[in-house]
């Protein structure tokens, strides 16, 4: 099949079938464009706009949708969730064209697809919410950000963490959830009611300094999942 679909000829065809074989080429694809609104990726925003699409001919909703009703909820369930929302789609394809131009890095379709899971499938995999602390950690904002270990595309992501972006906004957000006598009411203000969802319904949990600064952290990069446009610099 290889060698009749001629995929290592130049002029090889973008797709081709037989039997339970496919073959799709992405190499003419442009991974990343420059619009009158910024870098964008239409390619990677269409791809997680399909997984997360609300059909339900969607397999990895159909299945989600299942375990919601069941119950079954983890922090990959609530990342799934929040990754759903146009915004953040947005926002997750903006740090990843970004990160691609400034550390000059070119993304294989395979890198891309193992991204998207990590963004969404935390570095424990468990059946059942576990600790506050392994929650906070297991969210998407943090997971896009905050692993550098787990693959080379996490690592340049590092590099573009909103927590490494120094704004007034962001300090005086910061000093304010620190202390604040009504977090809750804070983040509700901040991110809006729909992002009061996942770990953020554990906050009231948080009894020492260090699980407050773990949500403090995670505050900014969910803001600058939600509103892009509040940090948006030019790069």
């Amino acid at each position: 099949f290889i060698d009749r679909s001629k995929v290592f000829a130049s002029a090889a065809s973008n797709g081709k079938s037989e039997g339970h074989f496919h073959l799709l080429n992405f190499s003419g694809e442009q991974f990343y464009e420059v619009t009158s609104n910024g870098a964008t990726s239409r390619v990677c925003l269409e791809i997680i706009r399909r997984i997360t699409a609300k059909d339900e001919k969607n397999p990895f909703y159909k299945s989600w949708l299942k375990d919601i009703q069941q119950e079954n909820v983890t922090a990959a369930h609530q990342n799934f969730e929040l990754l759903q929302h146009e915004s953040v789609q947005q926002a997750v394809v903006k740090a990843l064209v970004e990160a691609m131009i400034k550390q000059k890095v070119i993304i294989s379709m395979r890198a891309l697809y193992n991204f998207i899971y990590d963004i969404i499938v935390p570095v424990k995999v468990t059946t059942a919410i576990s600790s506050l602390q392994e929650h906070i950690d297991a969210m998407l904002p943090n997971l896009l950000f905050s692993h550098p270990d787990r693959s080379p595309l996490l690592h340049i992501l590092h590099e573009v963490d909103p927590l490494k972006v120094r704004l007034q906004h962001f300090d005086m957000m910061l000093t304010r959830f620190i202390m604040t006598e009504h977090p809750e009411r804070m983040v509700k203000e901040i991110l809006g009611d729909r992002a009061l969802d996942g770990v953020w319904k554990r906050l009231s949990e948080a009894d020492d300094r260090e699980t407050q600064l773990a949500f403090a952290r995670l505050l900014i990069r969910h803001y600058a999942l939600l509103y892009p446009e509040k940090i948006d610099d030019i790069y």
